[in-house]
This record gives structure tokens, sequence and C-alpha cells, in this order.
């Protein structure tokens, strides 16, 4: 049997897929999105300044266990921390917003999904839709 020197395939060829980066992506590449959408601090009702991704190393451990691992879960508590955010700005509520950690110990995103929801499936019900009121003439 011979070896030959030219390679069969060339790697140029190959593409990288969103699909297999998705599959590859490690538990940590979860917390760092989190943590970079997460508030970096705010200025609480006494004027302190608070900053809310204080813990680093323990808000990733029990990210960890809330998600093991699972895309989906990370996607829900990230589309719900948006949301969260989102609304904080919108009422100015934002010096309200719990540390870090104490958000993902108390499981904070869950007093969101519904609102999360009813705005989602309201967004797509009303797509395309006129209703009384809404167009000038």
């Amino acid at each position: 049997m011979e070896l030959t020197s030219e390679p069969t395939m060339i790697p140029k060829d190959y593409q990288i897929t969103q699909k297999f980066k998705l599959l590859i992506s490690s538990k940590e590449d979860f917390f760092d999105e989190l943590y970079r959408e997460y508030p970096t601090k705010v200025i609480r009702t006494n004027g302190d300044v608070d900053y809310l991704r204080a813990d680093r190393n323990t808000a990733r451990r029990i990210y960890a266990l809330l998600t093991k691992g699972d895309k989906q879960v990370h996607d829900h508590i990230i589309k719900c921390l948006r949301f969260e955010i989102k609304k904080r700005y919108a009422n100015n509520s934002l010096n309200y917003m719990k540390r870090l950690n104490k958000w993902l110990s108390s499981r904070e995103w869950e007093s969101y999904e519904d609102e999360v929801d009813d705005s989602s499936s309201a967004a797509t019900r009303n797509e395309g839709e006129i209703r009384y009121g809404t167009s000038l003439e």
C-alpha cells in the first residue's frame, strides 16, 4: 500500500454551519452571553452605585446548574432577561434590578415568562392586521 503525498480532501471545500457551531458550543458560552446582556451597574434609590455582576464564578456555577447545557433553556432565559430590561427601562425601575447571583437563584426570569409569551403572541397575531382607528385617511 502506497501513501500519496496529496490530500484527498481539501480543507477550503468545507464550511462550518451554524448547526455545527451550536453543537460544539460549551456551557460557558451560554453564561458569557448572559453576562454580556446583564446590566453592569445601577444607581439605587438612595444614590449609591451598585454593581450587579459582582461574583462571576458563583453566577457561572448557578447558571450551569440551571441550564444543564440546554440551548433552549438558555435562549428562554435570555429572552426573558431582555424583556425585563426593556420593561424596566420603560418604567424607569432599573434601579430595583437584583444582582446577577440573586437574579439566577430566585429564578427571576420566571416572573416575566407570561408577559414575554403574551407580547410575542400579540405581535404575531397583529402582524399585517389593520384594526379600527389605526390608519389615517
